[in-house]
Order: C-alpha cells, then sequence, then structure tokens
C-alpha cells in the first residue's frame, strides 16, 4: 500500500524474531513493559512505534484513491490501530515467514475520531443517491502476514523478502467489529431506514466483508519491491488486476454487504417506509379536504 519504510522495518523485526521465536507458535511479548530482560524492545511495542507513523502515509495514500463504486471516500481516523501481539505462525507455503498481528482499535478515548467510509447508493423510486458514512468505533482482529524469502517467479524485485503480503488471520477467534450508520443525506425518511441497517451492519460487516480478505487465499498486497523493468507475458493483466490490491475487492465487498445489510433490515425499513408513505397520503388527504372547505367546495 505504498508504506515501504513500515514494509521493511516490520520484515527486519520479523526476521529477528524469527531467530529468536520458539518451535511452537506462541506471543513473542505482551503489551506492557517497552524492554525484556535483555534490553531488547517488545514486538508489539517495536511493531507499534514503526505502525504509527505508517499510519500517517497510508491515511495520504488512500486520500488520493479514486474510488468509481458505492464508496466515495475513505478516512482511516486519527489514530493507529494498537498492536496487542506478535506471534510466530506455521507457513501457508515455502519461502514465506509469517506472523500473526493482533490489532485493536476502540473509540473508548473521548477524542478519537473513528475510521470512516462514505458510501453512496441508489434507491428505487428516487433520482438523487442517498450519501451516508459508515463509523468504525471499535475492531478488535488477528492479521496474518506473509514474509517471501523468495517471491514467486515475476513478484518482487528478485530479491529477499520483496513481497510481503496479508490477510486476517482464518484460525484466529471471530473479529469483532461495532460500526455506527450517519446520514448525510438530509431526509427524515432515509434516517429511519438507516435506523433500521445499524443493528445489523456489523454482523453484515463480518459475515461478508471479512471473509474476503480471510485466509491466504485472500490475501493481498501490502509491499512488493519491483524490478526496474520486466518482460510482459500473457499473465500481465492477472498480476495487475491482483496488485490493484485491496480497493476492488473491497468496492465488491461492500456492495454485496449493503445488499445483505439492507435484505436483512428490509422489513424495519419497509415498515418505515410504508409508514411515512401513508403518513404522507393522509396529510395530502387532510390539507385536500382543508383546501376545498375553504373554497366551499364538497370533499
Amino acid at each position: 500500500m505504498g508504506n515501504l519504510i513500515l514494509a521493511f522495518v516490520v520484515a527486519t523485526l520479523c526476521m529477528y524474531l524469527r531467530g529468536k521465536a520458539s518451535p511452537a507458535p506462541a506471543p513473542l511479548a505482551a503489551v506492557g513493559d517497552p524492554h525484556d530482560e535483555d534490553g531488547d524492545i517488545k514486538a508489539p511495542v517495536g511493531l507499534q512505534q514503526l505502525l504509527s507513523p505508517g499510519w500517517i502515509r497510508m491515511r495520504e495514500i488512500i486520500a488520493q484513491r479514486d474510488f468509481q463504486g458505492v464508496v466515495k471516500a475513505v478516512d482511516l481516523g486519527d489514530q493507529p490501530p494498537e498492536v496487542t501481539f506478535v506471534q510466530s505462525a506455521n507457513a501457508p507455503c515455502d519461502d514465506v515467514v509469517c506472523f500473526n498481528v493482533g490489532l485493536l482499535l476502540s473509540s473508548d478515548c473521548n477524542t478519537f475520531v473513528p475510521p470512516t467510509v462514505l458510501i453512496e447508493v441508489k434507491l428505487p423510486g428516487y433520482s438523487t443517491p442517498w450519501t451516508f458514512r459508515l463509523k468504525l468505533l471499535s475492531l478488535q482482529i488477528t492479521v496474518q502476514l506473509y514474509f517471501w524469502s523468495w517471491p514467486p517467479e515475476g513478484w518482487g524485485s528478485g530479491r529477499p523478502f520483496s513481497l510481503i503480503e496479508g490477510a486476517l488471520c482464518p484460525e484466529a477467534n471471530p473479529p469483532l467489529v461495532r460500526v455506527a450508520l450517519e446520514a448525510v443525506s438530509k431526509s427524515s425518511l432515509f434516517e429511519q431506514f438507516l435506523s433500521g441497517c445499524e443493528p445489523v451492519a456489523s454482523a453484515v460487516i463480518c459475515s461478508h466483508v471479512l471473509p474476503r480478505f480471510t485466509g491466504f487465499q485472500n490475501r493481498v498486497i501490502l509491499e512488493e519491491g519491483r524490478a526496474q523493468k520486466k518482460a510482459k507475458d500473457s499473465k500481465a493483466w492477472q498480476q495487475k488486476a491482483r496488485r490493484a490490491g485491496w480497493q476492488p475487492r473491497a468496492e465488491a465487498a461492500v456492495e454485496s454487504a449493503l445488499g445483505q445489510m439492507f435484505s436483512e433490515a428490509g422489513g424495519f425499513a419497509y415498515e418505515a417506509v410504508a409508514n411515512t408513505a401513508a403518513s404522507a397520503a393522509a396529510q395530502g388527504a387532510a390539507a385536500a379536504r382543508m383546501l376545498k372547505s375553504s373554497f366551499g367546495m364538497e370533499p
């Protein structure tokens, strides 16, 4: 994602951890005292120091992306997730060094500015799209990082650890997600509609969006050192599509999740729309009767 410095230092840190890790996957360190007995910095604290400035750079990169689908803008918020643990993990294939990293994002702080996604949807019967903001209030996930000691042919620069990929860990506890929906378009009807969707939004994200980024087979490229010149082949378009990273897959996942969210919240939403429509019809009929009465006309 452009965070070359972050990826390079993380790779260096992970190589160091690999040399010190025990054969069985186990936490290498816990958050707390930033130094261990030997004076070496603990893995979560060290990775946090790398993630924080990298988060600023990622915000800038994402802010410059051109979103064409239902997602119109993404803001990562004002603070990075907290690194809660680093674990060595069994590699899914040869030539890969694998680590699990726990990430926690919480809105407990009063000054917390949550990550947001600006979404625009078109609803039947309305010519103007409705826009709302999805706020990520809390997140607890385990990310699995794949450092290629020898990248596959056609990937990376041909040097060790020039390809770093990531996905959600399939063996970890289920992710915990809590979101809020905020209407941007001014419409009381739309606000009612969103209030019906909000209770199911977090569950839909966990069931429809996150699985598309879980496991080695669903990994995305986090950093890739590219050779200056590469021969083109018949699979170049596939590599280009894969290097597009999380954005196309995320947009497709969000669009699918919106459909599911609206479907699961459909009963409430339909009732809200129906009640609003009935109320508007009743008010219109009353106004018509008043108008006719004012002009001495029979209703």
